[in-house]
């Protein structure tokens, strides 16, 4: 075929309109989600490629998200968008000026909410992608309302094996009884480290936790979390109730046909505060932060920041469990989250040990505290804590 006739052709084809196809953008996420999780987040994207057509979204979930991030940072290509479990994870990017500041996000209803969703930072790093409360209490039976009783009650569910962060449903554990018992001023005041872990408060939470672990603690360093409320639905129940967030009640519906329903095989409540302190509720939030100058990548982070992810189970808990939330006077992020990652690491350690063995509960604190110690001493780290952990 002569050079003449190529350019006839290539002539003809844009008289039709039949032009080389334009390169497609794409943006790279990066999160933990897999599983039931993965499924409705992809869903939430596939909303976003459809009104942003020409963006792809690559989305990677893994429960190494920590050490698949830092080694992508470290290695000069970072995800576009990286969703982190709390400010303790991002904390660190920020500092080291990886992490853009958000150009636009939705309105707060006030400033104490927006402090609260900053951290305490001057300027807002990211923005909340899921949010699921925490400290419930699940059960086939409405059982013991008092806090003292729920702890002497006894049968608990209780799982702790996920992967490299095994250990953090005992931190909740111990967050929530903290937080209940002593109140959210002083639970702000430990989260920001400004209270030592070997205060006589934050050993009660220990001591507290201790209790709701039975015969069976051992079992529970090798149970998935996902798997250990399950146990509730044996003929006969293999324990009675479980502490867990709000997401777990999709894993009641992965047992064997029938599986259990909302209203009429289980229910739940928060755990309640003790006598003389003020209500108040520890949330979770999963954080988008933007790693890159990717436009797209700003596109799908204002679409992140404008959708609600839709609460877990059948219409009528997805309902009760949004108006739980909107109704709280006082929210409290998860403590462990906002923790720099050394302290929380050691945190979810501490767990594992004192289920194993829980004699060894003043030695814990005493290595939590030099922890914290050297975190808050060591001025060349540059520790940024977070000062904001509770508000409305």
């Amino acid at each position: 075929m002569t050079r003449a006739l190529l350019i006839f052709l290539a002539a003809l084809l844009v008289a039709a309109g039949c032009t080389a196809p334009r390169a497609e953008a794409q943006v790279s996420l990066l999160a933990s989600w897999t599983g039931a999780e993965e499924a409705t987040f992809t869903g939430i994207l596939e909303e976003f490629r459809k009104k942003n057509t020409g963006i792809r979204v690559e989305y990677r979930g893994t429960r190494a998200l920590g050490q698949v991030l830092k080694a992508e940072v470290a290695g000069g290509r970072p995800p576009d968008i990286a969703v982190l479990p709390g400010f303790g994870d991002l904390m660190p990017y920020i500092r080291q000026g990886q992490v853009r500041p958000v150009e636009t996000a939705p309105a707060a209803d006030n400033e104490q909410w927006r402090r609260l969703r900053q951290g305490g930072l001057a300027k807002q790093y990211a923005v909340p992608v899921k949010v699921d409360l925490k400290g419930l209490v699940f059960s086939r039976a409405p059982g013991p309302e008092r806090a003292e009783e729920l702890l002497a009650a006894g049968d608990w569910c209780l799982g702790l094996e996920s992967g490299a962060t095994s250990g953090w449903p005992g931190t909740d554990w111990v967050e929530n009884l903290l937080l209940q018992r002593a109140g959210a001023e002083v639970y702000q005041r430990w989260v920001a480290g400004d209270l030592p872990w070997t205060d006589e408060r934050v050993h009660q939470a220990w001591t507290d936790f201790g209790r709701v672990l039975g015969p069976r603690a051992p079992a529970a360093l090798f149970t998935d979390f996902w798997d250990a409320g399950r146990a509730m639905f044996d003929d006969p129940p293999g324990c009675r109730r479980e502490h867990q967030a709000s997401f777990i009640a999709t894993g009641y519906g992965g047992r064997p046909a029938p599986a259990p329903e909302y209203g009429e095989h289980f229910d739940f409540r928060p755990f309640p505060a003790f006598p003389g302190v003020a209500p108040a509720s520890p949330f979770s939030a999963d954080l988008a932060a933007r790693f890159t100058d990717n436009p797209a990548a700003t596109l799908l982070l204002q679409h992140l920041a404008g959708h609600t992810w839709p609460q877990p189970g059948p219409p009528e808990l997805a309902d009760r469990l949004r108006e739980r939330l909107a109704g709280q006077d006082t929210l409290c992020f998860d403590g462990s989250d906002l923790m720099p990652v050394e302290l929380r690491t050691m945190f979810y350690r501490a767990v594992l040990e004192y289920v194993a063995d829980r004699t060894k509960l003043d030695e814990l604190l005493r290595r939590l505290e030099q922890v914290r110690r050297t975190l808050q001493d060591d001025q060349d780290r540059r520790y940024s804590w977070v000062t904001v952990s509770c508000g409305r």
